[in-house]
């Protein structure tokens, strides 16, 4: 997977801001990490999934409070 020229350029100058906008673009899993190459220059801009056990992220997950359950039937 390779981003584009101007999504490359807007990672390089924020690639915290851009995580969102990269995993949405390529669909990238919230629980993996990922990188954007940006040296050499023939390969800036590949994406690569690390797939090593033991380096998942901690996914997002939605809070579900007390209000929000159903309550229980009988």
């Amino acid at each position: 997977m390779r981003i584009t020229g101007e999504l490359f350029e807007r990672y390089k100058a924020n690639p915290l801001g851009m995580d969102e906008t990269i995993r949405l673009a390529f669909k990238l899993p919230p629980d993996k990490y990922y990188s954007v190459s940006v040296w050499p220059e023939e390969r800036a801009g590949f994406i690569s999934i690390t797939n090593k056990p033991g380096l998942d992220r901690k996914a997002p997950v939605r809070k579900i409070s007390k209000s929000d359950q159903q309550p229980a039937t009988q």
